[in-house]
């Protein structure tokens, strides 16, 4: 994923979770995890990283929904990032 797709990404999920208020927990989730895709390390650890993916697991909905998002955040940065790949 560029970095112009990431900024767009980013700031589509931001206006989503104002937007859809009750899908925050989930937004917030894709946001993570495309910062994690984009800068690895830099922006979490590794631990975090299996933790929030375990989350959308989780029995409590809020934390289900924000798993759920940075699940399906780090899908479509991989997706987008194939997309790119010569």
């Amino acid at each position: 994923m560029d970095a112009m797709a990431f900024r767009r990404e980013t700031m589509r999920a931001q206006i989503r979770a104002t937007v859809e208020p009750q899908h925050a927990h989930y937004w917030q989730g894709y946001r993570d995890a495309l910062r994690r895709a984009q800068l690895g390390g830099r922006y979490s650890s590794d631990a975090e990283h299996r933790y929030w993916l375990t989350l959308a697991n989780s029995r409590d909905p809020s934390r289900a929904a924000r798993g759920a998002g940075y699940r399906d955040g780090f899908a479509a940065f991989a997706q987008r990032a194939g997309e790119v790949a010569p």
